[in-house]
C-alpha cells in the first residue's frame, strides 16, 4: 500500500469518527477527583483509628503485658490499619495522577501531601471520637477483629495468664462481680491492695492477678479501662435484669 493510500485511509477514519462530547470528559475528570478525595477521606479515617488504638492502650502496664516496651509495641501495632492507610494513600496518588494536569505532580509530593492530609484530618476525626467509633463498630461486626486486627481484646481474655477485663455489675469494695468481654461472669477478690480509684457499677476495669477457678479471680491490681466500648454491649445476665424499667442486682 502506497504512502498516499495510507494517508487517505487515516483521513477517512478521522472524518468518520465523532468527537466525544465535552460533558463526557468533564464527567471522567470529576469522577477521578471524587475517587481521589474518597481515598483521602478513607486515609484520614484509618489514621484516626490508628491514633485511637495507639493512645488507648495498656502503656501503663506494658511490662506486665509483654515484658518489654519493644515487645509491647511490636505486638500492639495496628498492622491492618497501617496497611489499609498505605493502600488508600497509593490509590489517592493514582487518581490524582490521572486528573487533568496530574502528570505534572511529582510522585513523592503527592504521597507526602496525601499522608499529611490523612494525619491532619485523621487527628480532627479522632478528637470527635471517630477512631473509637470505627474500632468498636468493626470489633462488633467482624468476628476475627480481636484476634488479628486489635489484639488488645485477646490479651484481656487470658485469665490463665493473670489478665481479666470486664464491666462491674456488682460490688461491695472487697469483691466484685465482673462480666468479661465475652459475657462470662467472674467473682473478683482484691488481694492486699487498695484500688487507686472508686469503682462504680457499669464501669469497665482491668484486673491483674491469678485465676482461682472457672469463675473466680484474685486481683493483685485493679485499674480503669479506657476504650473497648463493646464491653457495654453485652446482654444482661441472671445477675442483672430489668424489671418494669427498674434495674435489680442480686
Amino acid at each position: 500500500m502506497s504512502e498516499k493510500n495510507i494517508s487517505q485511509e487515516v483521513l477517512d477514519k478521522i472524518k468518520g469518527s465523532k468527537p466525544k462530547p465535552k460533558w463526557e470528559f468533564l464527567l471522567k475528570e470529576y469522577l477521578v477527583w471524587f475517587l481521589g478525595v474518597v481515598s483521602l477521606i478513607l486515609g484520614a479515617l484509618a489514621f484516626s483509628t490508628i491514633l485511637y488504638m495507639l493512645l488507648h492502650n495498656d502503656w501503663d502496664i506494658y511490662e506486665s503485658v509483654s515484658g518489654s516496651l519493644l515487645g509491647f509495641i511490636f505486638y500492639n501495632l495496628p498492622y491492618f490499619w497501617l496497611i489499609f492507610l498505605a493502600i488508600v494513600i497509593y490509590v489517592a496518588h493514582y487518581y490524582i495522577r490521572h486528573t487533568k494536569g496530574g502528570y505534572k505532580f511529582d510522585f513523592y509530593k503527592i504521597i507526602i501531601s496525601s499522608i499529611a492530609i490523612s494525619i491532619i484530618f485523621g487527628t480532627f476525626f479522632y478528637n470527635f471520637g471517630v477512631g473509637q467509633a470505627i474500632d468498636n463498630l468493626v470489633a462488633d461486626k467482624v468476628p476475627f477483629y480481636g484476634k488479628f486486627i486489635n489484639p488488645r481484646k485477646q490479651i484481656w481474655l487470658k485469665t490463665d495468664k493473670g489478665f481479666l477485663a470486664g464491666m462491674i455489675v456488682q460490688g461491695d469494695g472487697y469483691s466484685y462481680i465482673v462480666r468479661d468481654i465475652d459475657g462470662n461472669e467472674w467473682r473478683v477478690f482484691i488481694k492486699d491492695k487498695e484500688i487507686p480509684f472508686e469503682p462504680v457499677l457499669g464501669q469497665p476495669i482491668r484486673c491483674l492477678g491469678e485465676k482461682v477457678d472457672d469463675n473466680t479471680f484474685e486481683a493483685h491490681e485493679i485499674l480503669p479501662m479506657r476504650g473497648m466500648l463493646w464491653l457495654k454491649k453485652q446482654p444482661p445476665t441472671m445477675i442483672e435484669r430489668n424489671v418494669k424499667g427498674v434495674r435489680i442486682i442480686r
